[in-house]
């Protein structure tokens, strides 16, 4: 989004998605970037379409294609690893409670149960 530059050294960051959506809706001047979850109708921040894509979960579950969506990912060592994380990041992916879980602060890509 910024095109190769990097940002402002006077941009203040904050320490989370909630306090950034604060800050915005508290300052008409405010630019900020928020998870979907912070972005709900009463939240006082406005959803971007950028480059003709908005800023909702179909086009980030159905196309991938919201520019400024990512993805989250479960990492664990290739030696040794937990029996008992592998089952809960196996849990996520496919497990239908987990799918709604997940869709009450982000966006279930995967987990489309």
């Amino acid at each position: 989004m910024l095109d190769g530059q990097t940002q402002s050294s006077s941009v203040e960051e904050l320490g989370s998605d909630s306090l950034v959506a604060n800050a915005v809706k508290h300052d008409s001047n405010a630019i900020g970037y928020v998870g979907l979850a912070d972005s709900g109708r009463k939240s006082g921040v406005k959803k971007l379409a950028i480059d003709g894509w908005a800023c909702d979960a179909a086009n980030i579950r159905k196309h991938e294609r919201y520019p400024l969506s990512r993805f989250i990912w479960g990492v664990l060592p290739t030696q040794n690893p937990s029996h008992a994380a592998e089952k809960f990041l196996e849990w996520v992916r496919v497990n239908k409670t987990a799918g709604k879980i997940i869709n009450k602060f982000a966006v279930a890509a995967f987990n489309r149960k």
